[in-house]
């Protein structure tokens, strides 16, 4: 199966659908293979192949629970849902925007919203210096997470904001389901 990009708004953010496959034995999902050169960062980012992968774990949110916002210096956070489904926010940082509106207000960031579910497997690979955040959209949503670095309870590699801190940003809170 092709890998297949979406456009994204964001630079670097990308939205990777996950190769599964059927039989009688049941079914297999890829979520991350050494060789999806695409998927593992590069010159772009600054980071070598040995940093792909050093801490993987599992997140599940009680509802309505929102995990938000933060933003790494250095790591690269993979996401793939794996049971339920949820809705994904994030603010570009890597030029001041989101400290810019905090302080003055500033309208230039660059925002995306987007929905992934269990149902149609996705990574969503999530640059250094871009918020992030999360909220369970059904009970029992969980999400595989794989970190570029292990995470140092000493000295987080993490910048925090509150979860509505970009409610204006993004013209409304970006955790409610949008009626269509």
């Amino acid at each position: 199966m092709a890998i297949k990009y979406f456009n994204n708004t964001i630079p670097g953010l990308k939205v990777v659908d996950c190769p599964s496959f059927v039989d009688d034995r049941g079914f297999l999902m890829e979520i991350l293979r050494s060789t999806d050169g695409d998927l593992t960062p590069g010159d772009e980012f600054g980071h070598s192949q040995a940093d792909v992968i050093r801490q993987v774990y599992l997140v599940q949110n009680p509802l309505p629970t929102v995990r938000a916002f933060h933003a790494h210096d250095d790591l690269i956070d993979y996401f793939c849902v794996v049971q339920g489904s949820a809705i994904f926010a994030f603010a570009d940082d890597r030029n001041g925007q989101v400290a810019a509106y905090m302080d003055r207000g500033f309208d230039r960031v660059f925002v995306q919203r987007l929905v992934t579910s269990a149902r149609k497997p996705q990574v969503i690979v999530v640059p250094a210096e871009v918020y992030h955040g999360w909220k369970s959209l059904e009970p029992n949503t969980i999400m595989v997470s794989v970190a570029s670095q292990r995470y140092n309870t000493k000295t987080p590699d993490e910048t925090r904001i509150p979860p509505n801190a970009l409610d204006g940003v993004f013209g409304g809170s970006p955790w409610e389901v949008e009626g269509k």
